[in-house]
């Protein structure tokens, strides 16, 4: 284990131009490089990683990890760094997704393939913002019909069903309900591919909307299985069971959820649900404080009902006109939208 530099070449879905290896015409030009280097001493190993974007050279993203170096240690010593490496770069909202969102974003509509829309709803659901929403379901719409065949075109497609559902965001006109419609288009994903992972999510949360805690169950452990390092969906479905009463079913996702990547808005939600029931109401509203979602419907109203179990009515009236500006009619409506 001399000093020696690695080259590792992580492929993306875009090709960009550069120089070809000899022998290697037929292999596809990857969009990232995935760089490092290896330094011993003693008893103790250094791995340098360094994520850099082919086209430009621009460093993305760069981490060492030091272990205590046995022979025997090795190749778990490998194994670990890897799997740490290949998580993180690769993760939901990680590096190599901020580059391809910011990629996806300069591209006119006309343009955009399912790969992009996959992204535009990762980045929707980090800010429930209802333009991302509407956004995100015209890309889907459009992807369904120029590949019909593609499962996660479909499964996108069912998950901006259930955002109508849950929050009323972008109703669409006809006879069938959005759950229904969900629940359709979570199937006919499933039908074309049933690995997909984005099918099988969008399966789990149709089936927790409609009470079916055993069908939810088993597309959890799907869920679990296809996507053990995507963090949008092993928070929502942890938040899903904390908020169903079963802690224990979704504590150890949330935490899994966590360790990956930023703490999203369904985590803090169920963490706070498990502060009100052990009646650490302080906890719950700093927690909601926390929530960085200023134009989804449901902040101030989160934020107004811990403060009020927190006996913080300055607090709750603040955030009690915010929600009468976003929505004078909410009081009429508030039991059957909470429902």
């Amino acid at each position: 284990l001399n000093d020696s530099n690695v080259a590792v070449i992580a492929g993306g879905p875009s090709s960009v131009a550069g120089p070809r290896q000899p022998g290697a015409e037929d292999e596809p030009l990857a969009a990232y490089l995935l760089t490092g280097s290896v330094r011993n001493a003693a008893e103790r190993i250094r791995v340098s990683a360094r994520l850099v974007q082919r086209d430009s050279g621009a460093q993305l993203w760069t981490s060492a990890y030091d272990e205590n170096l046995t022979l025997s240690a090795l190749l778990a010593i490998e194994e670990k760094i890897a799997a740490q490496v290949s998580a993180t770069i690769a993760a939901v909202y990680g590096p190599i997704f901020q580059q391809e969102l910011a990629r996806t974003a300069r591209k006119p509509p006309a343009k955009l393939e399912t790969y992009d829309c996959v992204l535009k709803y990762y980045a929707y659901r980090r800010t429930v913002d209802p333009i991302q929403h509407r956004d995100a379901l015209q890309c889907f719409e459009q992807s369904v019909k120029r590949e019909p065949k593609f499962a996660d075109a479909w499964a996108g497609l069912a998950l901006m069903y259930l955002d109508e559902y849950g929050f009323g965001y972008d109703p669409q006109p006809g006879p069938i309900g959005p759950l229904d419609r969900a629940r359709e288009a979570a199937r006919t994903a499933l039908d074309i591919d049933g690995e997909s992972l984005l099918a099988n999510f969008a399966l789990a949360r149709v089936r927790f909307m409609e009470g079916d805690l055993d069908g939810f169950a088993r597309s959890t452990d799907r869920v679990a299985a296809l996507g053990p390092t995507n963090v949008e969906a092993l928070a929502t479905v942890g938040a899903y069971w904390v908020l169903a009463g079963f802690p224990e079913r979704g504590a150890p996702l949330l935490e899994k959820a966590d360790a990956l990547g930023p703490r999203l808005a369904t985590s803090s939600i169920a963490r706070a649900v498990t502060d009100i029931r052990a009646d650490r109401y302080d906890d719950a509203l700093g927690e909601m404080l926390k929530l960085d979602l200023p134009n989804w419907i449901l902040t101030p109203v989160l934020v107004a009902a811990t403060a009020g179990l927190a006996g913080r009515q300055d607090v709750a009236q603040r955030a009690i006109a915010t929600l009468r500006e976003k929505d004078p009619t909410f009081a009429d409506h508030a039991r059957a939208s909470l429902a």
